[in-house]
């Protein structure tokens, strides 16, 4: 699964017009540069993106009270800007 393409993904990212939050671990091990690919990925989506400090593949397992912290930030965002 870790060798397959990507190419599939990265075809639908530039179609993606909802709004996006992008955490990334700055441990992952999944990718050789993690914070290199949330880049990739918040450009791609029109956002920003957090590294999550010290992380691994789940920060929200790993960090509930950050990843949650960001996760609920961005909820509240959006019910500001729909209100």
């Amino acid at each position: 699964m870790l060798d397959a393409s990507k190419r599939a993904s990265e075809e639908r990212t530039a179609r993606v017009t909802a709004p996006a939050l992008v955490l990334m671990s700055s441990q992952d091990p999944d990718f050789k540069q993690p914070a290199a690919e949330a880049q990739w990925v918040a450009q791609a989506l029109h956002t920003t993106y957090t590294m999550i400090d010290g992380a691994g593949h789940y920060p929200h397992a790993e960090f509930p009270e950050i990843a949650g912290g960001h996760i609920l930030a961005f909820l509240n965002e959006l019910t500001e800007k729909s209100d």
